[in-house]
Parts: structure tokens; sequence; C-alpha cells
């Protein structure tokens, strides 16, 4: 039985869904590393996801696919848009010795879902900081990061479009392999579907 036409419509959703993915990982780099327009990240994101389900619809005759991937795309980006935010202090952060001028602490009740309508009380603290030129002027933790009078070495992003956070709690960040394998498994499950129809 001839394949060819099973595999063109399948290579041909395969492209698709790859300009969708990548177009969901621009979302990232254009919140997180390049220029800052508004709206373009949300906009290039919706593109990327209308192509991602009108494509395998079109191109492979594939409607479950396409509705699969309104689920998938979505997700996929989330995870995208989280591991570029998670690399920005790793890649370009910078790390200071910051002055603690005061620590002040602040208790609120919150929904506890482990608990049928229960609460719990959660605490948030609040350090007033001297930084060098750049840094931030104060930064919340769960714990308290330092006493009053000491330093806490901190990693901020010169640009400003993440959140400071303790140089101890900044990690190697794990960009490349998720959306490698997010990507791998999205295509995967675009390839299928149109590589085994007959007609």
């Amino acid at each position: 039985m001839d394949r060819t036409l099973p595999l063109l419509r399948a290579t041909g959703v395969v492209a698709v869904g790859a300009l969708a993915i990548g177009g969901l990982v621009l979302v990232g780099w254009l919140d997180y590393f390049g220029p800052h327009v508004p709206l373009l990240g949300p906009v290039a994101g919706l593109l990327a996801i209308a192509l991602g389900v009108v494509g395998p619809a079109l191109l492979g005759r594939q409607p479950f696919t396409s509705i699969a991937l309104l689920i998938a795309l979505p997700l996929a980006g989330f995870a995208f848009h989280n591991a570029a935010e998670g690399h920005v202090l790793p890649a370009r952060g910078v790390t200071a010795s910051c002055q603690v001028d005061d620590v002040s602490s602040k208790s609120a009740e919150v929904q506890d879902g482990s608990v049928e309508n229960g609460t719990k009380t959660v605490t948030r603290h609040l350090q007033r900081l001297r930084c060098p030129s750049g840094g931030p002027s104060s930064l919340n933790s769960d714990k308290p990061l330092a006493a009053k009078g000491s330093t806490v070495s901190v990693t901020w992003d010169p640009k400003h479009r993440v959140a400071a956070r303790p140089a101890r709690d900044v990690h190697g960040s794990l960009l490349w392999p998720s959306v490698l394998a997010v990507a791998l498994f999205l295509l995967t499950c675009t390839a299928i579907p149109g590589a085994l129809r007959r007609n």
C-alpha cells in the first residue's frame, strides 16, 4: 500500500506543530530576553496556538489532533514561559551582598485545601535592603533571610523583568531540556495520527 500521502500529510502536520512550538518558545524569549514591546508576547502566543490547532485540521484532516493540541499547546506555552523566567537569573543575574536595614513580618489566614473548610496561617517576611546601584530595595520571603544589621547575598535582574531572589535560591536552569522534551512529545503526538491514516 502506498504510504506516500499519509507520510507527506504527517510531515506537514509536524512542520506546522514545530512552528507553533517555536512561536510559544518565542513568547518566553520576548517577555524575558527580547525587546520590551507591550502585548507582543501574548499576540505571538495566540497566533502560535491558532496555527497549531488549525494546521492539523487543514493539512492532515485530523480534528482529534487539533482538539488535543488546543489543550496541550497552552499548557506547553505555560511550561516554556516558566522555564524562560527561571533562566533569567542564572543567565544574566547580578549577585552582591546587601545590607538588611529592617525586617518586618505579616501573617494572614488563607484557605487550606488539604483540610475541609480549614485555614492556615501564612507569614511573609519583608527585608528592607541597601544594595549596590541597580539592586532591589526590598525582598519578600517565606522565612527571614537575615537579621537586621547583617548582610544577605541577593541576585537580581539588571533589566528588572523578574523579581530578585536570595542568591542561594538561584540554580542552573532546565530551560532547554524542558523545551526539547515537551517539543518532541507534542511533535510525536501530531505525527502519528497523520502517518497512520489510510486515506
